[in-house]
């Protein structure tokens, strides 16, 4: 236990935020010393201003040490968010609660490095799991050749190896990227030029209401007491999952973005949800694949401060080392890696799923890395950036993993779709592979979509979207078609209007009827077939369960869903 030497010397060592973790240790009579004689000077202060006096409470350098500290955060960070982390920080340190450093330490603890490199778990990388993948193998070449080894020598590596898929081709898809960027700036070029009234973005309607779900106490947005898993839409593909073990809360970014993808080329524009120093205490990072606009440099190494574990795609690397970071971790397909807290809880364990996209981080590297989806604690399935996986490997997923109660994909892009196919799912394609995964519960229930009670639905969460101005997709794509996929439901079970949701729906199809003949266009084969093989029933049914989260909002769920019938099926 430290006693309240170590305490008030934390206080302190805000003032000195920039000493690394290696220079502090704990001597035997829990008081915390500076080990480098670059600090002597530090040390020296501590030993003559606080070793003797600072156990009376009334010391008033003491209390000037924590005023200055206090204000010294302020000018940083949000003091009000950090207030919930007192009693579980008194509780780790075994500290009295009537303790009068308590509240300066709540926020000492939260934002020091010190704190930060305290873990309260251990992670192992396991074998690979008995998950055959096989209807979508990863290919692994070794190529020989002279553009090889210029490639391999300007990336200062000995060789290189390419992973593909069987959609990847020859691996080179700087085609889709050129055409986006062409398009992206011709639709600004011409906006620009018609004084805003070409290629809108937003639409005048749109206000602060329609983009943002902003809580009054941001803080409130990570405390997780009554329910044991929330998930935060950050921005764009960036996301917060936090997942509750008794006392501990395990927390999860994934692909963090929160910059500009190019301030001039591609600026954000809905900004994110919050800052990286309002983030509680991150345990590790998923990164799914190594595109700019999911795995931004400067937000990941704001992000070391956090000391998390990075889980990338194998192939990555030593491009996370590069950036500083350590505790960098590669998965390939199938593998998985294990977070335990203690023997009587059970541990968080994350595994690498198949992604169909292709990796390239300066251009010339490209498909030199695995592209993963991810599964979090049998609960979550993140499908990453992909193009629509083949129905065998979705189905395989779930039912490998049948307690699934989120699913994670993305709501676009859904225009250019001869183009974007390859390589992205449109939001249709989402709800498409969201449907057949959930049709293997079903089936192995003995029961149709139809009539497969809500309990066994998980959430379809669209993340990918609304951030950044890629393509001639405009704000809410994803929201217009779903709204327009339960109309043409609707007729085609031929509902009439309630006075609610459909009502509302055909309302909001009217303000966006000039935009229609282009949807109905680029998305009716999907619609087609997606009536044909899953009925308007059960389109019905799959859109009630689809979220589309404003920056900023949080969905929450309570224990776990009665999935004791699946389970049955699995044991």
């Amino acid at each position: 236990m430290l006693n309240s030497v170590a305490l008030s010397n934390l206080v302190l060592i805000t003032n000195y935020s920039d000493i690394p973790i290696r220079n502090f240790f704990v001597d035997e009579q829990g008081t915390i010393q500076i080990a480098s004689t670059r600090y002597a000077k530090t040390l020296k202060y501590l030993k003559e201003h606080f070793r003797t006096s600072v156990t009376n409470k009334s010391n008033e350098k003491v209390k000037k040490a924590v005023s200055d500290s206090l204000r010294e955060l302020e000018k940083n960070y949000n003091y009000q968010e950090l207030l919930f982390y007192s009693k579980k920080v008194a509780a780790f340190l075994e500290v009295p609660k009537d303790n009068p450093l308590i509240k300066s330490l709540e926020v000492v603890l939260k934002t020091s490095t010190l704190f930060q490199n305290i873990k309260r778990w251990t992670y192992s990388k396991q074998e690979e799991k008995k998950i055959d993948f096989s209807e979508m193998p990863l290919h692994k070449e070794n190529p020989t050749g002279i553009v090889a080894r210029i490639k391999a020598r300007i990336l200062n590596r000995e060789s290189l190896t390419y992973y593909r898929t069987p959609k990847a081709g020859t691996g080179n898809r700087g085609t889709e990227a050129l055409a986006i960027f062409v398009e992206t700036q011709a639709k600004r070029i011409m906006r620009f030029m018609s004084f805003g009234f070409y290629g809108k973005y937003f639409s005048r309607s749109e206000t602060e209401k329609d983009l943002y779900a902003v809580a009054k106490d941001i803080s409130e947005n990570f405390n997780v007491s009554q329910e044991d898993m929330k998930i935060q839409y950050i921005g764009h593909a960036t996301v917060l999952i936090q997942i509750k073990r008794k006392n501990e809360v395990f927390n999860l970014l994934v692909d963090p973005m929160f910059y500009d993808l190019n301030p001039f080329l591609y600026p954000r524009k809905t900004k994110p949800a919050c800052t990286i120093g309002q983030l509680p205490r991150i345990d590790a990072v998923y990164i799914s694949h190594d595109h700019l606009d999911h795995c931004d440099d400067r937000t990941l190494r704001e992000i070391k401060r956090y000391n998390p574990v990075i889980i990338v795609p194998e192939g990555n690397g030593s491009l996370f080392r590069s950036m500083g970071l350590s505790n960098v971790e590669e998965l390939k397909w199938g593998q998985t890696i294990s977070f335990d807290f203690s023997k009587n809880e059970k541990p968080i364990e994350m595994t690498a799923v198949p992604s169909d996209h292709w990796s390239s981080r300066k251009g010339i590297d490209t498909m030199t890395a695995c592209c993963n989806g991810m599964v979090v604690d049998n609960r979550v399935y993140i499908s990453g950036d992909t193009a629509k996986l083949p129905e065998e490997v979705v189905k395989k997923i779930h039912y490998c993993f049948p307690y699934l109660q989120v699913n994670i994909e993305p709501g676009g892009p859904n225009r250019s779709r001869s183009l974007m196919k390859a390589t992205h799912q449109s939001f249709i394609e989402s709800l498409r592979a969201y449907l057949e995964g959930v049709s293997e519960i079903a089936k192995n229930m003995g029961k149709t979509l139809d009539n497969l009670h809500e309990d066994y639905w998980p959430t379809l969460m669209l993340y990918h979207h609304n951030c950044f101005e890629l393509g001639i997709d405009r704000f809410n794509e994803a929201h217009i078609l779903s709204e327009h996929l339960l109309i043409n439901a609707a007729d085609r079970l031929k509902i009439k209007d309630d006075g609610k949701r459909i009502e509302i729906a055909r309302k909001n199809i009217s303000a966006y009827k000039e935009k229609m003949p282009d949807f109905m266009k680029r998305e009716i084969e999907n619609e087609d077939s997606i009536f044909e093989k899953f009925g308007p029933g059960a389109i019905v049914k799959a859109l009630e369960h689809v979220s589309m989260p404003k920056v900023g909002e949080v969905l929450s769920f309570s224990s776990q869903k009665n999935h004791s019938a699946v389970a049955a099926l699995f044991a």
